[in-house]
C-alpha cells in the first residue's frame, strides 16, 4: 500500500496550523494560588493543595500569597508563614515585583478542574486565587498520586526551621490530638448509620 503525496498534503497542512498551536499552549503556565482567612489548618492544607496542583498538573503555576488573617489565632500569622515553610524563597510570592501588577482573580474550585481539562482557559498576567484545591486533588484521578508526591511536600515543610515548636504534650510518648468542630463542618458530617 501507498501513500500518494496529494493525500500527504492536507495532513501536512493541518500540522503546520495545529503544532505551533499545541506547542504555544502546552508551555503557557496557569498562575494560581490560595487565599483564606480561616484557621491555619485550613489554610495550611488549601495551600498545600495547590502546590499540589503545580507539582502533579505542569500547566500550573502555584504563587503563594503570605498568610494574612487568621481564625482561631491570630497573632500566630506571622509564625505561621514560616512553619509550613511555603513562604521560603524555593516558592515565588505575590510580593515579587514580578507578580506586583498581575490581576488577582477569585474563583472556585469547579474553575481549576475545568482549566486543568482546557489549560488554554487562563489568562496571562492573572493569578487566579482559590480558598484550596481539595476537589482536585482528593478526587481521582490525582488522588492516586498523592503518594508519590510525599517527598516534594516534605521538602517544602522542612526547609524551615521547627526549632522554636513547643508542643504542650509528652514527646516521648504517642499522643493522640483530637480536633473538636463546633458545628462549622456540619453539611460534611458523615452519616453514624
Amino acid at each position: 500500500m501507498s501513500l500518494h503525496i496529494s493525500g500527504l498534503i492536507p495532513i501536512l497542512v493541518s500540522l503546520f496550523y495545529i503544532i505551533p498551536y499545541f506547542n504555544a499552549n502546552i508551555h503557557r503556565k496557569c498562575l494560581i494560588s490560595q487565599y483564606s482567612s480561616d484557621g491555619f489548618g485550613h489554610q495550611i492544607e488549601g495551600k498545600f493543595s495547590c502546590l499540589l496542583v503545580q507539582y502533579l498538573i505542569p500547566n500550573f503555576t502555584y504563587v503563594h500569597i503570605p498568610f494574612e488573617k487568621m481564625q482561631h489565632t491570630p497573632h500566630l500569622v506571622a509564625q505561621a508563614e514560616t512553619f509550613g515553610g511555603i513562604g521560603n524563597r524555593m516558592i515565588p510570592s505575590i510580593k515579587h515585583p514580578e507578580f506586583s501588577r498581575y490581576y488577582r482573580k477569585r474563583v472556585n474550585d469547579s474553575w481549576l478542574v475545568d482549566a486543568a481539562l482546557n489549560p488554554g482557559k487562563c489568562e496571562s498576567e492573572v493569578i487566579y486565587v482559590l480558598d484550596n484545591c481539595w476537589k482536585i486533588i482528593y478526587n481521582p484521578p490525582l488522588v492516586y498520586k498523592l503518594n508519590e508526591s510525599t517527598d516534594f511536600l516534605r521538602r517544602i515543610y522542612f526547609s524551615t526551621p521547627k526549632t522554636d515548636y513547643n508542643p504542650k504534650f509528652n514527646t516521648s510518648r504517642i499522643n493522640i490530638a483530637v480536633h473538636i468542630r463546633r458545628g462549622d463542618a456540619r453539611a460534611r458530617m458523615m452519616s453514624l448509620e
